[in-house]
């Protein structure tokens, strides 16, 4: 039997074991804390993005002439290239302002007061990249927001109406207005109606696809093609979605200056087209569209030039009223013609993008 103080001893030199054992275990932990603490201080520096050394500060916490010399040095050349910037941005600003000033001073109505030709301004889209985004959005954003009060004027069309046109042509010094009112109902759902207006344009007017340039922004296209009357045929077109209506626009811009080269002609075009959804399958196509080239010569039209620049011949020995009533006639033969050729383009081009082979 074991005396008490051999059991006391036993127990003092256990627990002073379990001390020795827990001490070398933390001086353990601490060494491997302290390894991994410097090998990450290590990497730290490693990764930290080389730096011009600063001057030391002196012990008195006065800064030396080296660090003061730095810091302004530092800072004058951030100030040179903030200015720098500054400047090019103020640069582009002054650019774009001067193009839009353009525009704004160009968007004057024709010198007529009669009828229709008051729809018209002359049109200039500036070469600058964003202030010609800004002119086509500005252009067609008004054409928009009067269409309803264009289309007031009109006599109202049933929507159920499966076909409707008339025509007008109007004499307005020194212009001469052709007008559209038609309305179409169609067999197909509104959004192939709006997908074949707006991205097979140049299909539907019959275009050299090769000669056809695009220019695509936001919700705006613009046309370009060179034909044989008119080098500087163009066309800018947009839309804007309501509920179930959608409404495009279209025009005729009379000076690009991205094309300086080109001799515009002065020709005036503006179409409406209100597109409805009747059901899943049927939608009505309402076009108004006035448009006018200037054949005046002193402020007067000439029946005998807009007869030639329509390739039709006037009789020498009839009289004005005969002319007029001849000219008149000729024109709304044109315009009905064209209007059926646009119809049947847009009817076909439909019927294609409804039978696409999606196997391919």
């Amino acid at each position: 039997m074991r005396s008490p103080n051999r059991s006391e001893a036993d127990r003092r030199e256990y627990f002073r074991e379990k001390q020795r054992e827990h001490r070398r275990k933390e001086r353990t932990e601490f060494e491997v804390l302290q390894r991994e603490l410097n090998e990450l201080q290590q990497r730290a520096q490693e990764l930290q993005p080389t730096t011009r050394s600063t001057p030391p500060v002196s012990s008195d916490l006065t800064l030396s002439w080296q660090l003061i010399a730095a810091t302004f040095r530092d800072e004058s050349k951030r100030a040179l290239d903030d200015k720098k910037s500054l400047e090019l941005e103020a640069q582009d600003y002054h650019e774009q302002i001067a193009s839009l000033q353009r525009i704004a001073e160009s968007y004057e109505s024709l010198p007529t007061a009669v009828s229709w030709s008051k729809v018209f301004r002359r049109t200039i889209l500036p070469s600058e990249p964003r202030a010609r985004r800004l002119a086509k959005e500005w252009l067609t954003l008004h054409m928009y927001r009067n269409t309803d009060a264009i289309l007031g004027h009109l006599p109202t069309v049933d929507p159920a109406v499966t076909t409707f046109a008339n025509f007008d042509v109007e004499f307005a010094d020194p212009c001469v207005n052709v007008m559209e009112h038609s309305q179409e109902l169609l067999a197909f759902p509104m959004r192939s109606v709006i997908d074949v207006l707006r991205y097979r344009l140049d299909s539907l007017l019959l275009l050299d696809p090769t000669q056809v340039k695009v220019e695509n922004g936001g919700n705006t296209l613009y046309y370009r093609c060179p034909r044989q009357h008119d080098g500087s045929w163009n066309v800018l077109q947009a839309f804007f979605h309501e509920a179930d209506r959608c409404i495009m626009v279209f025009r005729r811009v009379q000076q690009d200056e991205a094309e300086p080269g080109v001799n515009a002609r002065q020709k005036h075009a503006m179409r409406w087209v209100d597109i409805r959804r009747m059901g899943p399958s049927q939608t009505t196509v309402r076009t108004f569209s006035v448009s006018a080239i200037e054949f005046g010569v002193d402020e007067k039209v000439c029946l005998d030039a807009v007869a030639d620049g329509y390739g039709f011949q006037l009789h020498p020995h009839e009289s004005e009223e005969a002319k007029l009533n001849a000219l008149y006639e000729h024109l709304i033969f044109i315009a009905q013609s064209d209007a059926r050729i646009f119809y049947e383009q847009l009817a076909f081009q439909l019927d294609q993008s409804m039978h696409v082979d999606t196997t391919l």
